[in-house]
């Protein structure tokens, strides 16, 4: 008979269709082992599931439908030495098979619920391949550093959760439920700003990067905003209401605070460390050095450092240096992306967690941190892409016009790839009826450039400098019409110039000169942890 996978042992045993395993497992060393480790996996499971106390009929239920049997309680060799054995054990059920039994009393409530037949389908929680959770989640389960902190509070007949908490060097997630007084889940009732998580000084470590979750429980994503580690996390929640003003209900008033702590200890060691020492310089002045891939249970961090040239330098100042962008993917051995960030390729593929950069003022050297949820660098070939990056630069390009010959005649303004059609320029309301009096100018045109760090101001001819904030829509680098009125505000302008000059004092320059990429180095797997199909979770 074939050997069994571990998929196919879960199966069997959650539809309580053992009996074809009995005799194949005794005889098989490697399906026995997936055998028992599923087991274990199960009982797991099931106290992840059916926290609270079994009924009393519980145990004479499951007694009554094994009293035919007598338990092995040394089948593992727990108890009695190497070579001895209870003659009582050949007569009855040996213990592996009596777990079974039980555990099938155990699943049957769970297996009416849900209809997928793998254990890790049962659980509707971070867990699950549902949409609701990545590879990193599941990989840290596998290597079992899952903590379940065991919270649950209740007031007003509302119930608060918190059983799955997944932390590492990378990244804090956790799964929390909330259900209403008649036991129905509910999301999007608790303002999640109330939930701090803390070193053991007190000091806030890690800020929420995003929420997800299923039907009936939100997956709240923490990244870290210090790069200090630390061997113990402390989470602290402290919900006094529940509701929405956006749903016109009344809020509900109680307390569900709530405190606990994170081991990281361990965790802490479940590090597998690869140096990188490629280099590249574009050409207008840009160095980047590869440091160091860190693989973690959770996520993948990269770490590199960025420097100017003297020139880049004086077209960038520090305080505009901080605000460098990089843009890169990773792909495939058949050339294919696995990840970008700041791709401006559409589609694109991210599983960006965070990222976070430290410059030191002296050098002007930048270290940088990404942090991403998938890059398998340890099972295939991937290679690095450098596609560009984005700097704000000093500029000081501008034109002079009168605003009374816009009507004759509208105004192009040309900048490094830029190109602004100003069509009108009044002065009225900013954002509505109640808004001061601004000056507006109307735009139409295209970004060749990223405007996001971009710096504008208006000078009218008596010298009077109006600092310049933009409205509208934006969409990929071209402007577009949003409620009749896109483009530059003039806060403080009540009356029309008679002439006026539009400087661009930043502009937030992209380069795309660039011709670099490199092969990641081969790097270690964790022990035990199982391949798993990266379509499953969006990648």
């Amino acid at each position: 008979m074939k050997c069994y996978n571990r998929d196919q042992i879960e199966a069997l045993i959650v539809n309580r269709d053992t009996g074809s395993l009995s005799s194949h497992i005794d005889n098989c060393p490697s399906c026995g082992a997936l055998y028992e480790a599923a087991l274990k996996e199960q009982l797991r499971w099931h106290e992840t599931l059916f926290p609270g106390k079994l009924p009393d009929a519980f145990d004479t239920t499951v007694m009554a439908a094994l009293e035919s049997h007598t338990i092995d309680p040394f089948s593992e060799g727990g108890g009695k030495g190497q070579g001895e054995t209870d003659s009582r054990c050949r007569r009855g059920m040996s213990g592996k098979w009596l777990i079974i039994a039980a555990a099938s009393f155990v699943i049957l409530g769970g297996s009416l619920l849900y209809a997928r037949p793998t254990i890790a389908d049962l659980i509707r929680s971070l867990l699950t391949a549902d949409g609701s959770t990545d590879i990193g989640i599941i990989e840290s389960n596998q290597l079992g550093i899952v903590q379940n902190p065991g919270i649950k509070v209740e007031d007003k007949g509302y119930t608060l959760e918190i059983n799955e908490v997944v932390a590492d060097g990378a990244r804090i997630v956790m799964g929390v439920k909330l259900t209403d007084p008649q036991g129905r889940p509910i999301r999007d009732k608790l303002d999640w700003n109330k939930l701090k998580i803390m070193n053991a000084n007190g000091t806030e470590i890690a800020a929420m990067s995003s929420r997800g979750g299923a039907t009936n429980f939100d997956n709240l994503e923490f990244a870290y905003t210090t790069m200090d580690e630390t061997d113990r996390i402390f989470v602290e929640g402290n919900f006094d209401r529940i509701g929405s003003k956006f749903d016109g209900k009344p809020f509900v008033y109680g307390d569900w605070g709530f405190r606990f702590e994170l081991d990281m200890t361990e965790i802490n060691k479940l590090k597998l460390v690869n140096a990188l020492h490629e280099q590249y310089t574009s050409p207008n002045g840009l160095t980047i050095e590869m440091k160091g891939l860190i693989r973690t249970p959770g996520a993948v961090q990269l770490q590199l450092v960025t420097s100017l040239n003297a020139e880049a330098a004086e077209r960038s100042p520090s305080d505009l240096a901080e605000k460098l962008q990089l843009m890169f993917r990773f792909e495939d051995e058949n050339g294919e992306e696995i990840s970008s960030v700041n791709s401006l390729k559409v589609p694109h593929k991210e599983s960006l967690i965070s990222m976070s950069h430290y410059t030191d003022k002296q050098t002007g050297r930048t270290q940088w941190n990404y942090f991403f949820k998938y890059l398998p660098y340890d099972r295939q070939k991937v290679t690095f892409v450098l596609e560009g990056y984005s700097i704000p630069e000093k500029s000081g390009a501008s034109v002079t016009f009168r605003p009374a010959d816009l009507q004759l005649e509208p105004l192009v303004f040309v900048d490094q790839g830029d190109a602004l059609t100003i069509s009108e320029m009044k002065i009225g309301k900013g954002f509505d009826s109640n808004s001061a009096i601004v000056g507006l100018i109307h735009i139409k045109g295209k970004f060749r450039n990223s405007y996001v760090e971009d710096e504008w101001s208006l000078r009218d001819e008596n010298g009077r400098e109006y600092p310049l904030s933009m409205r509208g829509g934006i969409t990929r680098g071209e402007v577009t019409d949003i409620k009749g009125d896109p483009g530059f505000i003039a806060d403080g302008m009540t009356a029309l110039p008679s002439e006026v000059t539009l400087v661009r004092q930043i502009i937030d320059k992209r380069y795309f000169d660039v011709n670099w990429s490199f092969e990641l180095p081969r790097g270690e797997q964790f022990q035990g942890i199982k391949e798993v199909d990266p379509s499953d979770y969006g990648y």
